[in-house]
Order: C-alpha cells, then structure tokens, then sequence
C-alpha cells in the first residue's frame, strides 16, 4: 500500500477483549477472553464506543502486556484488557 492508499473501511479484524469487572458487561459472551471484530484501524477508543463503554469511564488499558490507551491503534490479534479502577484499603 502505498501513501496515497487508505484502508478500506469495511474490513474487518479480531482482537481480544479481557475486560475485567464491571467493564466485562460490555463485552458479553463466554470465557474469560472474548474475540471481536472490530474495523481495521480502529483505536482502543473506536471499539470501546463501538460496545457502549462510556467515554468518562476512568479505565487502565493493557494491550499485548502493556500499558496502552484510548488512543492506542489496534493491529489484528492483539489483547486488550480493561481494568476499572480500584478504590479502597486502609487510610493512614
């Protein structure tokens, strides 16, 4: 592909989805791990708004292993895992 050449829009790749909490009743299906196809060259953001994760939700993004974000470009076969985060132990 060339500079000049965009994606087309329309294709389609996998990524895997690990949402932990409350984050995972965006993400329905079984396993621990769920495959989704989301457009080529959408970002972290794009498939989160695409499953009705609201955009103010404070939430840590993994991808592969590592720390990602919203903006994040997603590539076919990545892990994204989402984590809300945590509150609570003992003041000081």
């Amino acid at each position: 592909m060339n500079g000049d050449e965009t994606a087309d829009p329309t294709d389609q790749m996998t990524v895997h989805v690990r949402a932990h909490a409350g984050v995972s009743r965006f993400f329905p299906g079984e396993g621990k791990v769920r495959k989704v196809a989301v457009t080529a060259g959408s970002t972290v953001g794009g498939l989160l708004l695409a499953h009705g994760v609201p955009e103010d939700l404070p939430l840590v993004v993994g991808l592969n292993r590592d720390l990602g974000s919203r903006e994040s470009q997603l590539q076919p076969g990545d892990l994204v895992e989402l984590v809300p985060p945590m509150t609570g132990g003992q003041e000081r």
